[in-house]
């Protein structure tokens, strides 16, 4: 896999590596001056809605340890400039780079959307792992690199926020459901995804006897 670097809104390639980050022994952590600027983009080199999802609390989570800083996502402008080429990669996402819209519209933690930054941009490819566990969630890896401390990361689980719209029409009762409802597939239905993937995920999910529910942005029809 190519490790990738993103500085002044070109991206380059570094090299092909067996894994992406450095290993926890290595010391490597994000430079004392890029911190000391407090202007911050969470970056992403993968594009999918879910993608974006496992680090959506990034925004909370840099805001409580800099709260004077500014925390901005990149635009889709951006996103078309560094990675349009692979824009036909996503399966049926029509513009994949729209995603960022969908987890961050109403993320109160960010500063905006931006269509360029000066400088380096550290992404999810300046991860810290460890070799001997593999169940360390990708945003602790991210924040680990970002010099975070374990007790400033205890929760990195997806953060939600609700538009305006959807509060207006109920849906907002899906977040009072997550305390009870510990598996939240979130989607947005498009026609290629059918009836067999839903019965598919809801079996899964039996055999482990958990209560579920399904929000999407467009219901299908069976």
């Amino acid at each position: 896999m190519i490790f990738w670097r993103i500085v002044d809104n070109k991206l380059y390639s570094v090299g092909n590596v067996d894994r992406l980050g450095f290993e926890e022994s290595e010391g490597l952590r994000i430079p004392d001056e890029y911190l000391e600027q407090q202007e911050f983009m969470v970056m992403r080199t993968a594009h999918g809605i879910g993608d974006w999802g496992i680090v959506s609390s990034l925004p909370r989570l840099i805001k409580e340890k800099y709260p004077n800083s500014k925390v901005y996502i990149p635009s889709v402008n951006l996103l078309e400039r560094l990675f349009g080429e692979q824009k036909n990669s996503w399966g049926v996402w029509d513009n994949p780079f729209n995603n960022v819209h969908y987890i961050f519209d109403n993320n109160p933690y960010i500063d905006g959307f931006k269509d360029f930054m000066v400088g380096e941009v550290f992404h999810d490819h300046y991860r810290i792992y460890n070799d001997r566990r593999k169940d360390i969630p990708l945003a602790k890896q991210m924040l680990k690199f970002w010099q975070f401390e374990s007790n400033e990361m205890i929760d990195v689980s997806p953060d939600l926020y609700f538009s305006d719209e959807e509060i207006k029409n109920d849906i907002k009762k899906a977040d009072s459901l997550k305390n009870s409802y510990p598996v939240i597939p979130l989607e947005k239905a498009f026609k290629v995804i059918n009836s067999k993937k839903i019965y598919k995920d809801k079996s899964i999910l039996q055999k482990v006897n958990y209560k579920f529910f399904r929000w999407s942005r467009n219901f299908l029809n069976n």
